[in-house]
């Protein structure tokens, strides 16, 4: 992938000077709290689009929706007709959640794992909020030459190799086919005349920048601020 070395530096200067957070109620917690401050606004859950114009959404039920602006967050390509845009390619992990009795992985840190030919590329330890248990996060890249069971049991083998737990108990795993987009040029922003695709049709996202909370958030303020400004 290619990369430039000042993206690189960036990313490891902001971890070196900062934190990683997320909000004690996890990250669902963010868009929770901004909707909370739409007060003139309709959700649609469950609604599949099957296309969008300059003027309308178009549903798979038949439905024809008018706007008068619209930002898109995903499957730009398959709704936007008659443009040059391709699908964002993706990628996976696996996610898996046990509790454990101890660990000796410091507090807030991330464990980097570089030894080859393990399962496990990063591990982080925290005490669930409810239940005051231990809980360790434990995130999986490639995985594709063994079952789910094959896999659960190795990992579990190097919890207790990288952590120094004794005691490690399974609670869930979820297997995340689009977990980052697979962006060749990292960018920390753009500009907002080039998220508009058609007129009055504008992208946002974090694949438009890279793969963070961080980008997908400014993708969006850009977007709106594109938006706004034909309006």
């Amino acid at each position: 992938m290619r990369t430039s070395s000042r993206m690189f530096e960036f990313v490891y200067k902001m971890f070196g000077e900062g934190y990683a957070t997320i909000p004690k109620a996890g990250i669902g917690a963010i868009s929770e709290q901004l909707k909370s401050k739409l007060s003139n606004t309709e959700f649609r859950f469950n609604t599949e689009v099957k296309a969008v114009t300059t003027d309308h959404i178009e549903l798979s039920s038949g439905e024809h929706l008018a706007h008068r602006g619209l930002i898109l967050t995903s499957n730009t390509a398959s709704l936007v007709s008659g443009l040059e845009l391709s699908n964002n390619a993706w990628k996976s992990c696996m996610c898996i959640y046990f509790e454990v009795d101890q660990t000796n992985i410091p507090k807030e840190t991330i464990a980097l794992v570089s030894d080859s030919g393990k399962y496990t590329n990063n591990l982080y330890a925290y005490t669930d909020a409810t239940s005051e248990k231990t809980i360790l996060s434990v995130t999986v890249l490639e995985y594709s030459d063994v079952s789910v069971q094959q896999l659960l049991e190795a990992v579990e083998t190097e919890v207790k190799q990288y952590t120094g737990a004794k005691q490690v108990t399974y609670i869930k795993h979820y297997d995340i086919v689009q977990a980052l987009p697979d962006i060749q040029d990292l960018k920390m922003t753009m500009a907002p005349e080039s998220t508009e695709v058609m007129a009055s049709v504008f992208v946002a996202g974090d694949a438009q920048l890279n793969g963070s909370l961080n980008a997908a958030m400014e993708a969006g303020r850009v977007a709106a601020q594109a938006l706004l400004s034909k309006s």
